[in-house]
């Protein structure tokens, strides 16, 4: 009988890691990428890429070296856990058009980049989503983006279309 709160442990534990991997594998690249960066956001990382500063902005940054951001133990191991199911998964480091990405996700991360810019929404979807707060540009054409950006915008089109988004 003595056996039985170790193996009551031993499952419990079990169940717990199966859980947590079954959530992992339930994520989609996007949600790996934003969850990865989350956390470096919360301790104040200035972000690099236009996707990045595009979904989490660098409003009160203040870490420039992402080997510098003070994350905790536990933050490290489940930061490595992601990237190994990136890894496994085929996911790019975040880039539009990343694989496993929805239509919705999709859109969501090239619009990113307008909002990010200050463009005006037209539909009723986008409006709804970022809002209008603070744009800039009422026309597309007068949006100053970067040949980055134009790359990334590019790439999402393309998988969009390949996709068959509508």
């Amino acid at each position: 009988m003595r056996a039985m709160p170790t193996i009551v442990t031993t499952l419990a534990i079990a169940a717990g890691l199966a859980a947590t991997m079954q959530h992992a594998h339930a994520q989609s690249c996007q949600q790996l990428w934003v969850e990865r960066n989350q956390y470096y956001k919360n301790h104040g990382y200035c972000f690099k890429t236009q996707q990045a500063i595009a979904y989490f902005g660098n409003g009160g940054c203040t870490v420039n070296d992402q080997d510098a951001v003070p994350l905790t133990a536990a933050e490290r191991a489940r930061i490595n856990q992601i990237v190994q199911q990136e890894r496994a998964m085929g996911c790019s480091d975040g880039g539009g058009g990343a694989p496993g990405m929805t239509c919705n996700q999709l859109w969501v991360a090239r619009n990113s980049i307008y909002k990010a810019r200050g463009y005006c929404f037209k539909t009723q979807r986008a409006i709804g989503y970022f809002g209008n707060g603070g744009c800039v540009y009422q026309n597309e054409g007068d949006i100053p983006f970067s040949s980055a950006e134009r790359a990334q915008i590019a790439q999402i089109q393309a998988q969009e279309r390949a996709m068959g988004c509508q």
